[in-house]
């Protein structure tokens, strides 16, 4: 007997569980972008993503940064607590 489980996380809890290393992920490549220590980061949309068939849901966040007169914004990726992708993006 083969068993598959998916991870059934829902209703806004892998959201709520990722949301602060993805902003701590933002904020330290942001931190090296702008050259700037005491960048800031917010949130400024966030979505649950089921992965291709039978991978993971993940949560993807954009988030705004700023500091030191400049301003970028990131795609961030979390499969879990610990893993996360930032990517910078255009706004």
């Amino acid at each position: 007997m083969l068993a598959l489980s998916a991870g059934c996380v829902s209703d806004g809890t892998l959201l709520e569980e990722n949301a602060a290393v993805a902003l701590r992920s933002a904020r330290f490549q942001a931190r090296q972008d702008l050259d700037c220590p005491g960048a800031v980061v917010n949130v400024l949309s966030e979505k649950e993503v089921p992965g291709a068939p039978w991978g993971y849901l993940y949560s993807d966040y954009r988030i705004r940064a700023e500091g030191c007169g400049s301003t970028a914004f990131y795609d961030v990726e979390c499969r879990d607590e610990s893993l996360c992708d930032v990517k910078r993006v255009q706004p």
